[in-house]
């Protein structure tokens, strides 16, 4: 049996073609289990950000392209959205692109009896990141992080 991550990385080795091929960056990819049944949710994004067209005409690539391959064998609802302005960094460029920005992080494992922190990201390398937290410096590998978003104040 194929683990859920391993599962996941398959579908994003596919679909991150077809979908960079139309300028749209994958975010993420869900694989849950509700009681409605299993949804494979697409979390996509483009410069200038995505809109309900742009998320229509993706379904229809990812869907026609799915049922080309023999990937999942459960049946699914296949969704497609934006990821939200509190988007998912998942990625080493997600990091990147927030530093010098307030994130919030949710740790695997805590780090000096703290699982979750709410900084400033200072700076991102290979393996981690070093987030402001406390007027603190905190490393933070990213085998540790089990969620990480941008924090967004609403004045």
């Amino acid at each position: 049996m194929v683990s859920t991550k391993d599962f996941i990385k398959k579908i994003e080795d596919f679909t991150t073609p077809l979908l960079d091929k139309e300028g749209i960056e994958l975010v993420d990819i869900e694989w849950v289990k509700e009681p409605a049944g299993r949804f494979l949710r697409f979390f996509i994004d483009k410069e200038g950000g995505v809109n309900l067209d742009t998320c229509a005409k993706m379904s229809e690539v990812l869907s026609r392209a799915l049922d080309q391959v023999n990937i999942i064998s459960d049946p699914c609802t296949l969704e497609v959205s934006s990821p939200g302005i509190e988007r998912p960094l998942k990625k080493l460029e997600h990091f990147r692109r927030h530093i010098n920005s307030e994130i919030y992080v949710k740790l695997f494992k805590p780090i000096e009896n703290q699982k979750e922190f709410e900084g400033i990201l200072k700076s991102v390398y290979e393996n981690g990141i070093v987030l402001e937290f406390n007027k603190k410096l905190v490393e933070i590998s990213f085998d540790l992080i089990a969620k990480a978003h941008p924090v967004v104040r609403f004045f």
